[in-house]
């Protein structure tokens, strides 16, 4: 309990101040910061869709579309959904 005490900021601390079970604050501190399922799902859809329609403009550089497409593919791996390698490279 006292290591996940110490790696919080004072809000996420104030969630979990009267918990003593470390099972107990990890899952508030995780719909905390994930949402539910449902709201894990809604993300989820949104992101797939702005990968699918993710285009390079004419004047856009190809180091500002990869920070672009790989904050997708990031923030879809941390809700539990990876692309795969092979679908991040077909979208280069």
């Amino acid at each position: 309990m006292h290591a996940i005490m110490c790696a919080m900021d004072e809000n996420q601390y104030k969630l979990i101040q009267n918990t003593q079970i470390a099972k107990v604050a990890w899952d508030i501190l995780q719909v905390a910061h994930e949402g539910t399922e449902v709201v894990k799902e809604s993300k989820l859809q949104v992101l797939q869709t702005q990968f699918e329609l993710l285009r390079m403009g004419e004047d856009e550089c190809f180091n500002d579309f990869e920070i672009k497409l790989m904050d997708i593919v990031n923030q879809s791996h941390q809700l539990g959904d990876p692309y795969s390698d092979r679908r991040v490279k077909q979208k280069f």
